[in-house]
């Protein structure tokens, strides 16, 4: 050890998609690694690696990591696309450091984007199997979830993780549950967001009932909004044609985009197809132990009907359009009635892929109704049809009318374009 050392680690963002006036919240971490405490030291904030800012020893330093937080207002003129924020120490009791200096810098990646689009729906995607006696509480927490707000879909996903005897496994969710089963069931992903907090992309859900309004209010619904730090880059439009003679389901998934879409979802981002299904009555293995014959399953993962179960290639159409076309034969022994189509758009899923990129950035619902046409969002039962959010051109959400053009998001899932006059 030399006498005078200061070290820094991981730098980290609470959200890292800004407009380009934002304010951006850091963390990182600081620790003396000399053999004496410096009485002082300087950290200088850089943005591209011109410097914005100037700390002064933030904190008093001691040989553990302690956690220095704050704001710093976006330089002005700022691109759209990636950028870099940093920190790094540039004197230590006045002096500046020449020994030891690889660990003197921390940094990490922001964005910087013009527009977005309101986001339709979440994909909560649910791990699960008729024999873990501990999945009919996920079950409960996400019916229950699920009955407090109206941009959920869940997706139940039975796979061989506790045994093949569950009727509902399928390829498509071993494959899927390779991925993204965490270290037991149950558990689900949300947007396939990586939750730092968690250190994983899926989380536990076997809570008991009794703690489940909790769970809803601290954990689940602010998770959610933390996965929609990320914008809205391309709404996701649904149709699905049911030819009840044939079996066949024709659906197409069509959209309009930001024209940075690319820069931030992705030249290689993907479009993935779910058929689900409700109403399934099958045993269930239950928390007493007991096996529940007449147990009723929802949700359920029937089929990936993209060809590529992590997402098939999104067909532009032109720079900002894409349309995509899939054909699928229900199974006689699904019940047609019962069954949704679920659209997604996403990061790839690849060997190479990093844990914290694959989320996704838009989902989207329908029915498929026999001898009718399922387009854009849930089917609500004959109810009226009312509005339940409302966003500025930007993709901001607004609680009142503001002057200019207004985005609604109706309760049967479609969205409409109005202007605001004063």
């Amino acid at each position: 050890y030399i006498d005078n050392d200061v070290a820094l680690t991981k730098m980290s963002l609470a959200k890292q998609y800004f407009k380009a006036d934002g304010e951006l919240e850091y963390s990182f971490g600081v620790m003396n690694m000399g053999n004496d405490v410096p009485t002082s030291y300087t950290l200088e904030l850089s943005v591209d690696g011109n410097v914005v800012e100037t700390l002064e020893s933030p904190i008093a330093l001691t040989n553990t990591a302690q956690s220095v937080t704050g704001k710093l207002a976006l330089p002005s003129g700022l691109s759209v696309g990636e950028h870099k924020v940093a920190v790094e120490v540039t004197k230590i009791n006045g002096e500046t450091p020449t020994e030891n200096v690889a660990d003197d810098k921390a940094e990490t990646s922001f964005y910087v984007y013009s527009e977005s689009l309101p986001r339709q729906m979440n994909l909560i995607e649910e791990y699960t199997s008729t024999l873990c006696m501990y999945c009919p509480l996920g079950h409960q927490l996400f019916e229950k979830w699920a009955k407090s707000r109206n941009d959920l879909i869940i997706v139940a996903n039975h796979n061989s993780g506790m045994g093949k005897d569950d009727p509902m496994i399928t390829t498509e969710s071993d494959m899927l549950a390779s991925v993204f089963l965490g270290s037991g069931l149950p558990c689900a992903s949300f947007n396939r967001y990586y939750n730092s907090d968690e250190g994983a992309i899926s989380i536990g859900m076997g809570y008991d009932s009794s703690y489940h309004d909790m769970v809803i209010d601290q954990m689940l619904n602010p998770f959610i909004e933390q996965t929609n730090s990320i914008p809205t880059f391309a709404a996701v439009d649904l149709k699905a044609d049911y030819n009840e003679n044939t079996r066949k389901l024709d659906i197409n998934v069509s959209g309009e985009s930001v024209a940075d879409f690319k820069t931030f979802v992705g030249e290689d981002a993907v479009l993935t197809v779910y058929l689900l299904e409700d109403s399934i009555v099958a045993t269930q293995k239950c928390p007493d132990m007991s096996l529940d014959k007449e147990y009723v399953h929802n949700h359920v993962l029937r089929d990936v009907v993209s060809k590529n179960v992590f997402g098939d290639a999104i067909n532009w159409t032109d720079d900002t359009h894409y349309s995509n076309d899939f054909t699928v034969t229900l199974d006689g022994s699904w019940n047609v009635k019962n069954m949704n189509v679920v659209a997604f758009i996403s990061r790839p899923v690849k060997e190479e892929s990093d844990v914290t990129d694959m989320w996704v950035n838009n989902a989207n619902i329908t029915r498929v109704l026999s001898g009718e046409t399922g387009i854009n969002g849930v089917v609500n039962g004959g109810e009226d049809v009312k509005e339940v959010a409302r966003y500025s051109i930007d993709g901001t959400r607004i609680y009142a009318p503001v002057k200019g053009i207004n985005i609604i998001k109706m309760s049967d899932g479609t969205t409409k374009k109005v202007m605001i006059a004063e």
